[in-house]
């Protein structure tokens, strides 16, 4: 067998290469290697050189991260690297719950207790009811006073999608390498709580806290860890008296989490309480009560299913050159990415880069996915997350929101008639499409910008009856405004714009409707077609595409309420592709098509 060539794995080729050797034997040279008896004799050692040479392969892909196809492999190289592999995330919603009572029902700790386990209901972006729940005992501790009628309120607090359960593991040392796993792939680890009880029986608990690495952790410190064994279920482990506590024999291990519907969770706005049944031994619980109303601070949004391989193969090695330290930009977004898989796109830059240098500062700019803007909540909780887990202050890290660049395109297009039998109605429709198609893929994240010669070649689609392409874009960008406030506010096109074309949306002033004008790049307040005041209220400056100006104090945008509203001006682009920079972000929301 020293003879025999191999040169392929492939079935047909291994079975070739036996044939060819048994012809260059003297023995076998004069046989039918068609017949029936020796065919299949050779089909069967055909087949298996190919199972054995397969499995041989498939082996050496799943023993690197990078070609590994099945998750068990992907947990254990992530084992390796300390990474914990993402499930299921609940979506968050940011609400308030106030309870209102007669002065004379006032607890006697002048707050109302609002245990874990207490639920909101609400609807999702497809008006599925879904409940939404407290992992933790909240405090409403901010009173308010009405007549008779006194009122407590949470603030803002969190609640997580799902159904709050638990697990309960009992300590047995005669078990050898006792495992603590939960059987649940719904498990939202964000929401885990770990306590420890002397026996089942006993009353009182310890809560242990979640230890992401040993540094700095004595033998007496109540921690537990968590990682995934090779069904991909999470494992809670203890640091056996040397990195953390070790529970001993016949404690019992009480775990909560919430299990989540995960990406279903999201699109929740209009939130009610479920309350608790009545509380005897505490007058302050919220089960005591009635009277409830729910403020929705920010709709539900995060949630997320589990990772995917492809998303595996990407973390896992970056997790490992991160090396658990936060100093370059990359760093930064790996771990965001990592943490929080609800980002649909980041850009993370230093503030001696940004337009008022600031040094020291590392900004950060977070589009998510579902949203266009990244809520209160999830900012507060990212920097919590860095802070206690990496040891980065909080402070240095500065949110700004995504600016998005809108961008109404005009296509014009010339048809070869003879070369086509689609109508005009048709060609017109299929050219938004393509546009919109490049848009989704291409444009509507940060670093991405809009290439006119791209975007046009997409529109033609290689068809030959579309004889030319080509376009005018107006641009348009929205700016906050604070009513009341003097202070300048600026605007950034990050490209330039053809002078004399700017102009705003409507707001009211004076009893009139009014909007921006520029006139010899100053900003005027116009009204009825002419300029109602001769002072001007700001600056455009067109060559670098920034806009400086003052809302008028008593002006008001309409359509909005409370203490802002948004003014939207909008210019021509001088040149055919459109740039981003920083936290702006480029999309195409109109498309418009005339034919010449």
């Amino acid at each position: 067998m020293l003879n025999l060539p191999v040169q392929s794995l492939e079935y047909g080729d291994i079975r070739q290469a036996f044939i060819e050797f048994l012809k260059g034997q003297t023995a076998y040279k004069d046989f039918n290697f068609d017949a029936s008896g020796i065919a299949t004799q050779l089909n069967l050692m055909a087949y298996n050189s190919h199972l054995i040479g397969f499995f041989i392969k498939m082996l050496l892909d799943e023993s690197f991260t990078d070609s590994a196809h099945t998750r068990e492999a992907l947990y254990s190289h992530a084992k390796k690297t300390a990474y914990i592999p993402r499930g299921r995330r609940s979506a968050r919603a940011e609400v308030e719950l106030k309870i209102s009572m007669d002065e004379s029902k006032v607890p006697l700790n002048d707050l109302v207790l609002v245990p874990r386990g207490s639920s909101f209901t609400s609807a999702n972006s497809i008006q599925d009811t879904r409940v939404f729940q407290l992992p933790d005992d909240v405090l409403a501790k901010t009173r308010t006073q009405v007549g008779s009628t006194v009122t407590y309120s949470t603030g803002p607090i969190i609640a997580y999608e799902g159904k709050l359960l638990d697990w309960r593991f009992l300590v047995d040392s005669s078990v050898q390498n006792q495992k603590f796993v939960i059987k649940d792939r719904n498990v939202d680890i964000d929401t885990l709580r770990v306590f420890v009880k002397a026996s089942p029986s006993a009353t009182e608990s310890v809560a242990y806290q979640r230890a992401q690495y040993a540094d700095d952790i004595a033998n007496t410190n109540e921690v537990y860890y968590i990682t995934t064994n090779e069904d991909g279920f999470y494992q809670v482990f203890f640091g056996a008296d040397v990195f953390g506590k070790q529970p001993v024999n016949g404690n019992e291990i009480y775990v909560t989490y919430v299990a989540t519907n995960g990406l279903s969770g999201n699109g929740g706005k209009n939130f009610s309480f479920n309350p608790t049944g009545p509380d005897l031994t505490n007058d302050y619980s919220v089960g005591n009560f009635s009277d409830f109303e729910v403020i929705t601070h920010s709709p539900s949004s995060g949630g997320m299913e589990q990772e995917t391989i492809e998303s595996l193969r990407f973390t896992i090695p970056n997790h490992y050159r991160r090396q658990n330290r936060l100093v370059s930009e990359p760093d930064y977004k790996s771990i965001l990415l990592e943490e929080f898989r609800s980002i649909d796109s980041i850009n993370v830059w230093g503030g001696e880069k940004s337009k008022r240098r600031d040094y020291g500062k590392v900004y950060c700019s977070i589009k998510p996915k579902n949203a266009l803007y990244l809520t209160g909540a999830a900012k507060k909780e990212i920097k919590e997350r860095i802070l206690n887990v990496y040891g980065v202050v909080a402070g240095d890290i500065v949110f700004v929101d995504p600016e998005y660049i809108d961008v109404s395109v005009q296509v014009i297009a010339t048809i070869d008639k003879s070369k086509t039998n689609s109508n005009i109605t048709d060609i017109e429709s299929l050219i938004t499409t393509r546009i919109a198609n490049y848009n989704a893929n291409t444009l509507n994240r940060f670093s991405s910008f809009l290439s006119d010669q791209d975007m046009l070649n997409a529109a033609k689609g290689g068809d030959r009856y579309i004889a030319s392409l080509y376009s005018f874009k107006t641009l348009s960008k929205s700016a906050t405004v604070i009513y009341g406030s003097t202070g300048t506010n600026q605007v950034d096109f990050a490209n330039p714009l053809r002078a004399a074309t700017l102009s705003s949306t409507e707001f009211t002033y004076g009893g009139k409707t009014c909007k921006f004008k520029d006139e010899g790049g100053n900003l005027y307040i116009y009204a009825d077609g002419a300029k109602m005041l001769a002072q001007s209220f700001g600056s455009v400056d067109y060559a670098a595409g920034t806009i400086e100006f003052r809302f008028p104090e008593f002006a008001r945008v309409p359509g909005f309420t409370g203490q802002s509203g948004r003014l939207r001006f909008t210019a021509d682009a001088v040149n055919p592709d459109v740039a981003t920079e920083l936290n702006n972000i480029v999309r195409i929301t109109q498309t418009r098509v005339q034919f010449k």
